[in-house]
């Protein structure tokens, strides 16, 4: 199943106004979590490059991946090698570089992982103060979530992912040039480098 193929028409405007609404707040770890969640488990797979046998499952028990496995890695104790570590973070988070032991891949301003329940929270924070109604960041979930990634065509939903990380790059710019006032400068520095490291990687990755 590839993102491009769903209907995402009923969630378009509320959406965009939580994005905003982390963005106007400094919060750009979210930002990016919120994104990622328009992504199928076998697309962020293919971006991020993970291979099960990359990957030490630290808690010992066997775990079903899902684009929230992946994207709050450190909840489910799992550990990446590091060069891949790194990619993401560089990529990803837009904030910094995780030391070179540590198990997690999002970072907040503070250097700490980011976490799925003050994510969440976060999201209902936002939904009350911007009067937003009939949304639901678990129905999002499973909308955008591609259950059968049996049958899913890789190459296909590579190329659309890549694609959708490209576009990020201009709506990541425009919300910035936006809002620049409430940004310092070296905010500004990485957002922007970052979005060139981005658009470089899926114009180098895709096929």
């Amino acid at each position: 199943m590839s993102i491009s193929n769903i209907d995402y028409s009923i969630w378009h405007d509320k959406i965009d106004k939580i994005k905003e609404y982390m963005i106007q707040r400094g919060r750009l770890d979210y930002f990016v979590i919120l994104t990622l969640y328009d992504y199928s488990y076998a697309e962020l797979n293919t971006i991020l490059d993970i291979k099960l046998k990359d990957i030490e499952v630290t808690s010992g028990k066997r775990v079903y991946f899902t684009p929230e496995t992946i994207i709050f890695i450190p909840e489910y104790e799992f550990r990446l090698p590091e060069e891949h570590h790194k990619l993401v973070v560089r990529c990803l988070t837009k904030l910094a570089e995780g030391k070179k032991d540590d198990d997690y891949i999002f970072l907040n301003n503070n250097g700490k992982r980011v976490s799925q329940k003050n994510f969440s929270l976060f999201i209902s924070r936002a939904k009350k103060e911007l009067n937003i109604d009939d949304f639901s960041l678990r129905k999002y979930r499973n909308i955008c979530r591609s259950e059968d990634i049996v049958n899913v065509n890789v190459n296909n939903d590579f190329n659309d992912a890549i694609n959708e990380i490209i576009m990020l790059n201009d709506s990541i710019n425009k919300i910035v040039n936006e809002n620049e006032s409430i940004f310092e400068n070296d905010d500004l520095k990485i957002l922007k480098d970052a979005c060139n490291i981005i658009k470089e990687t899926g114009e180098r990755y895709k096929k």
